[in-house]
């Protein structure tokens, strides 16, 4: 499962846990300036489906809450 209506780079950084509070250090408080210009995230997960043999892919077009991104490969569905 993949979330591809977020960056990989921000997919990645989250992974490694590369974000930390203390590394957006400023004189002013520039994150009401900043977050005003950059889109809203949205979720789309591109999903990789299989029974062994067969393999599926999907898209999420409407958003499943019994679907979430901590969900390990293997899962049953």
């Amino acid at each position: 499962m993949q979330d591809i209506g977020e960056s990989a780079y921000n997919q990645w950084k989250k992974i490694k846990k590369l974000e930390n509070e203390n590394t957006n250090v400023a004189a002013t408080d520039s994150t009401a300036v900043s977050n005003a210009w950059e889109p809203k995230p949205l979720r789309c997960l591109y999903l990789t489906l299989t029974d062994g043999s067969q393999t599926i892919y999907g898209m999420e077009l409407k958003r499943l809450p019994a679907v979430d991104l901590s969900l390990r490969p293997g899962a049953k569905v």
